[in-house]
This record gives structure tokens, C-alpha cells and sequence, in this order.
């Protein structure tokens, strides 16, 4: 009895693998893949003064909660991610310019929607103002 179900136990485990290389679960279209093939790599900018998101360690290093998701998403979808730094308005003036593809963290308004395309939130942040 142990050994049934130790082989169909090994027998799921399998299928399971052959599935998942042979069907592979890709959440990109088939348009997205191929302007990630033309263009090779997708180039964020962020605000590097704007710790725990997004903030540059040393004179190189970008670290942060956004740049970590950044990272994890170029493994994850086997993309080409480069971080870049810049303040606030000039990187969103290398968006614009087109020298860089996405701007991190950028708070929505009206103003800025007319010029940017938005996601959903990737976070909400709570915001709060003490008055002695």
C-alpha cells in the first residue's frame, strides 16, 4: 500500500513537471514578447531620494522595496530590467524623452495622467501629518 502510493505520489511530481515545461505559463502577450525581443531591455528610472521604495546606497547601488519587486520581476518574466536614478522631475523628463521606458513610484494626478500612462497601484502608503 505504502509503495502505490509513494509511485503515484512520483507519478504526480512528474506530470506536474512535464507539464509545466512543456506548457509553460506565460502572462506576457505575444505583442509584449516581441517589442521585449525588438527593444531587449526595459529601462525604470526612479527618484533616488525616496527611501524604503527607491534610494541609491552608495554611489551605484539602487536599492529599496520597488527596485527588490524590479529584480524579482526581471527573474521571475526573464526580462532585461535596468534601474536607473535620477530626482523626481528629471526622471520623469527621461520618461518623456523617451532615453528611459517606465518611471517607479510616481504618484498619480490629473496633471501628470495626461502626459503618463498609469498601472494599478503596485502599494498604497498611508500618509499622515502630526500637528503639536
Amino acid at each position: 500500500m505504502r509503495r502505490i502510493k509513494i509511485s503515484s505520489i512520483c507519478v504526480i511530481v512528474f506530470i506536474l513537471f512535464i507539464s509545466v515545461k512543456l506548457f509553460p505559463n506565460d502572462i506576457l502577450t505575444k505583442e509584449e514578447r516581441d517589442y521585449l525581443a525588438k527593444h531587449g531591455e526595459i529601462n525604470f528610472v526612479g527618484d533616488t531620494k525616496y527611501p524604503p521604495f527607491y534610494y541609491q546606497k552608495s554611489d551605484s547601488e539602487i536599492v529599496g522595496i520597488t527596485s527588490d519587486f524590479l529584480r524579482w520581476l526581471s527573474v521571475e518574466l526573464d526580462l532585461n530590467i535596468v534601474l536607473h536614478h535620477r530626482d523626481l522631475y528629471e526622471g520623469m523628463q527621461s520618461v518623456l524623452d523617451g532615453k528611459n521606458d517606465v518611471m517607479c513610484d510616481l504618484f498619480y494626478n490629473k496633471s501628470r495622467d495626461s502626459l503618463f500612462d498609469f498601472t494599478e497601484p503596485l502599494y498604497q502608503i498611508e500618509s499622515y501629518i502630526y500637528i503639536p
